[in-house]
């Protein structure tokens, strides 16, 4: 799926889901950052809601974002995060647990981006609005095992084109 796509169609609809639920503004930053890091984890083709080879059917991270059943407990616990995080769940259909959260996200769009917002929400420092700072935010808040450095510049440019493209 093209990233244009994936931000009209998978991270809009939970970021406002999200604030119509009390929580934080959607703005051209969280977009990016968000973006970004969906493109760092999922690579160029955004295809990917669950790590691994396609025949295995217990993947450790799930949804758009990779998450770890640790960055949803994460989120489900922290005070900036777990009320917000439990009226989404119940918002979406799914037990306000982690466990249910985790399983939930693979298939879920408005709930994994929920979750991946709410995390951004747990730093903090401000939503990064350049690469270098996004890049540092990314590291401390995913915790990837095999973070492809790399890869970052190009996914942050990529994302802010989008944004720039389509919220001028």
């Amino acid at each position: 799926m093209t990233p244009e796509n994936f931000l009209r169609h998978m991270l809009n609809p939970g970021l406002v889901q999200l604030r119509h639920l009390g929580g934080p503004q959607v703005t051209n930053a969280v977009e990016r950052f968000l973006l970004a890091i969906a493109l760092q984890e999922n690579g160029p083709t955004l295809s990917a809601r669950y790590q691994g080879h396609p025949a295995e059917v217990a993947a450790p991270a799930k949804g758009w974002w990779q998450f770890e059943l640790s960055g949803v407990l994460g989120v489900m616990n922290h005070g900036a995060s777990a009320a917000l995080a439990a009226k989404l769940a119940e918002r979406c259909h799914v037990a306000r647990n982690a466990p249910a959260v985790y399983r939930a996200i693979e298939g879920h769009d408005i709930l994994a981006a929920g979750i991946a917002r709410l995390l951004v929400l747990t730093e903090r420092e401000p939503v990064p609005i350049n690469g270098a700072v996004g890049w540092q935010q990314y590291l401390r808040l995913w915790r990837p095992g095999k973070p492809r450095e790399k890869d970052w510049p190009g996914n942050w440019l990529w994302a802010d084109a989008v944004i720039t493209e389509l919220r001028p």
